[in-house]
């Protein structure tokens, strides 16, 4: 999982926590976050797709202005993926 803290001054406060719609406890997802603007992508390097174990994909977030949430918009994967990619 992915926590999102928003900062206020000195204090960070908890928004929401972001869980990928299809993952599994072994995806690793989260290992990696970029965040610009309102997007935010999170990788899960063990992501098995189609039967390639660990190919990997990447989510993205996008951040709702008026709630301040975030909502699962895509999953990014190779086409041309392999297994542990």
């Amino acid at each position: 999982a992915v926590h999102i803290y928003s900062k206020n001054g000195d204090t960070l406060n908890f928004i929401q926590t972001l869980i990928a719609s299809d993952g599994l406890q072994t995806d690793e997802f989260g290992t990696s976050v970029s965040i610009s603007g309102d997007i935010i992508v999170i990788g899960s390097p063990k992501h098995d797709i189609s039967g390639k174990n660990d190919q990997g994909c990447a989510y993205v977030y996008v951040r709702n202005v008026t709630t301040g949430y975030w909502n699962q918009y895509q999953t990014l994967i190779a086409i041309d993926g392999l297994q542990s990619d």
